[in-house]
């Protein structure tokens, strides 16, 4: 196993109206690992006044995508690499203060300025399950699944969600599932999990993919792919993503399965082996449970964006806006 992860490369936000129209977007580049939880703030919020621009006094909410374990509820973080902490920590009141305190009139037409904090592997989920994300037409339900398992492999780690509405999603510790009873013992207990084969630093180690950290995502995902169709090891990769696939929809019978990120790559490269673990599963047989990679090249900010407009869609009123505005949100990850 690699001796340490990749690093996060910086932050990427995106400004999203009503109907998750996109508007702009903004990254910042730099190290954040270790960072004071105050230091990171103000670099979201800078991210957030570069995506708004001229246009901040129409935000109504801002949604932080973050790797890490969540509360999402309290807004807390509870264990983060990009922190280096184990301790929880409070993200949404804090982080409002900032937003308010840098820019003064980002809530200028909003009784109150939503800021809600989200696992990365949830908000891409809902960025995948928008009606619409794949061109489709946004009121037909029959393109629209019931429920959809959204599993994502980063350079730092895996994620996944399960999806059935911006109201219904959870996040997952698949990461974390065995896939391997004998393999080595993983930080969190047990043995032979998900992320020491298939985690972004595993993955491209066994890849032979070098100098991770230097690559910005296009880069790393052209090298992946190049390897993926050359290596002896996209198999055996690709069967131990199809045992996780397989507990997964056995336990959670979703209607359909996206792989997105680094496994989407694994997935196109070795498709057969991702049939085969549908069609182990007894629970996709009878349910007639789907799979595809990724189709959404925004799903995390969209998702995000979803859920920083939502309290806007479930009380009109808390938007002072002149008729017929449509009402921005920031969501940053």
């Amino acid at each position: 196993m690699p001796g340490r992860w990749p690093q996060p490369t910086g932050l990427s936000a995106g400004a999203y109206g009503l109907g998750n129209r996109r508007h702009a977007t903004a990254d910042r580049r730099g190290r954040l690992v270790g960072v004071a939880p105050e230091v990171l703030f103000e670099e979201v919020a800078q991210v957030v006044a570069d995506v708004l621009g001229a246009d901040a006094v129409r935000c109504v909410g801002v949604a932080v995508a973050y790797p890490g374990m969540l509360d999402e509820s309290r807004g807390t973080v509870l264990a983060s690499l990009v922190l280096d902490r184990t301790e929880p920590l409070e993200v949404t009141t804090a982080l409002h203060e900032v937003l308010v305190r840098r820019l003064p009139g980002l809530a200028a037409r909003t009784d109150r300025l939503h800021v809600r904090l989200v696992r990365d592997a949830t908000a891409i989920g809902l960025g995948e399950y928008l009606p619409g994300g794949r061109g489709e037409d946004p009121f037909e339900d029959s393109v629209r699944p019931h429920s959809l398992l959204a599993i994502s492999g980063e350079r730092h780690g895996l994620g996944a969600a399960l999806i059935g509405g911006a109201g219904r999603a959870q996040a997952l510790e698949i990461g974390h599932l065995s896939v391997a009873p004998d393999g080595p013992r993983c930080p969190c207990g047990s043995r032979g999990c998900l992320e020491l084969y298939l985690g972004g630093p595993a993955l491209t180690a066994a890849l032979g993919v070098d100098a991770v950290d230097r690559l910005e995502e296009p880069a790393l995902h052209r090298a992946l792919a190049d390897a993926l169709a050359t290596s002896e090891e996209t198999g055996r990769l690709a069967d131990l993503l199809g045992v996780a696939i397989t507990g997964t929809v056995n336990t959670l019978g979703p209607d359909e399965v996206v792989l997105t990120g680094l496994l989407g790559l694994l997935a196109r490269a070795a498709p057969a082996h991702i049939d085969a673990a549908l069609d182990a599963s007894v629970v996709a047989r009878v349910r007639g449970t789907r799979w595809r990679t990724g189709s959404v090249g925004d799903a995390c900010r969209a998702g995000a964006a979803q859920l920083a407009l939502q309290p806007l869609l479930d009380d009109p009123g808390t938007w002072r806006g002149k008729a017929g505005d449509a009402a921005p949100a920031a969501a940053d990850s």
